[in-house]
């Protein structure tokens, strides 16, 4: 396969997909949590990686998950796909969005990062 078929898989897959990868990523934004207290995020990605099959691993540093999958074609490279969020406590002048508390906000965009880290296992 080439680099260009590749791309145009990768382009059809994320495109299947796009309602299901973007809705996480919006219930990850709706609800920004602390560090160490992303239980609400963290039974998510659990749920997702069970709905793709995988055995999640649940509690790692606290809030983390954790899932290994076997490639499709055999033995082949390994690699490790990480998702993380950062969030902080809402300040005044903060424009991101809020907790429903008012008190936590995203930071920097990182809520992004695992909601594409879910998408690439959805794809």
């Amino acid at each position: 396969m080439t680099r260009e078929e590749l791309k145009h898989r990768v382009d059809e897959a994320i495109e299947l997909h796009a309602d299901e990868i973007v809705a996480v990523g919006e219930a990850i934004r709706r609800h920004p949590e602390l560090g160490f207290k992303e239980l609400r995020t963290s039974a998510l990605v659990e749920t997702k990686f069970r709905q793709l099959g995988l055995a999640p691993r649940t509690g790692l540093a606290i809030t983390g998950v954790r899932a290994d999958a076997d490639g499709g074609a055999g033995p082949g490279p390994t690699f490790a796909l990480v998702g993380e969020l950062d969030y902080g406590r809402a300040g005044e002048a903060d424009l991101f969005e809020r907790s429903a508390d008012g008190h936590v906000v995203h930071r920097a965009f990182a809520e992004s990062f695992g909601p594409a880290a879910v998408g690439v296992l959805i794809a």
